[in-house]
């Protein structure tokens, strides 16, 4: 195992800590932007009696867990169908990710965890981009995925626009080599 997916693997298990406790035993989790699916597989293991779905533009899945698979505009369930939906590190991959943040507190009935990393003022945009191709690489994730430059102020606006509430916010520990911040929000919806 490469070292970038161990890093991830990692930060998987520690992240969870920061967000378990807002799972129900019975909940329906939709998990957009899946990519690989390690967090999907991890909150699996971990939480027995959910039911977990993958949402993704592609198939890169790594990990038996369910997957639809979409168009990237309309998320392809009825408004209100999941308790839950996580959304970790796909916005900046989103064409849209206002429209898909609005998707996404559609089919959700209580609460969105986002997941989210900003690039540093201070840093090397080009120097940026060609970390995050490596790592995109080294997950088996096509390294050319779209990538917008949503910030968190935006981020944080987007929150306030659709009247979302932030019921936890924390700035997250991150051993990656990108100069970034990485940030765990819970909404309620």
């Amino acid at each position: 195992m490469n070292r970038i997916k161990k890093r991830i693997l990692f930060e998987v298990k520690h992240h969870f800590e920061s967000y378990k406790y807002i799972f129900k035993k019975k909940d329906s989790i939709l998990d957009i932007g899946i990519g690989p699916g390690f967090t999907a597989k991890f909150i699996q293991l971990n939480l027995p009696g959910i039911k977990l779905v993958g949402l993704d533009v592609i198939n890169i899945l790594q990990e038996n867990v369910q997957l639809v698979i979409y168009d990237g505009k309309k998320i392809p369930f009825d408004n209100k169908f999941f308790d839950v939906s996580i959304i970790f590190y796909s916005l900046h991959h989103a064409k849209s990710p206002f429209k898909l943040l609005k998707e996404a507190i559609r089919i959700t009935k209580r609460n969105i965890i986002i997941i989210e990393e900003f690039c540093l003022s201070s840093a090397n945009a080009n120097v940026e981009m060609q970390k995050e191709r490596e790592t995109l690489i080294a997950l088996g994730i096509p390294p050319d995925l779209y990538h917008n430059d949503l910030n968190q102020e935006e981020l944080e606006d987007l929150f306030r626009k659709y009247k979302l509430t932030v019921r936890y916010r924390k700035k997250l520990k991150t051993k990656s080599n990108k100069s970034i911040k990485k940030y765990l929000y819970i909404l309620e919806l």
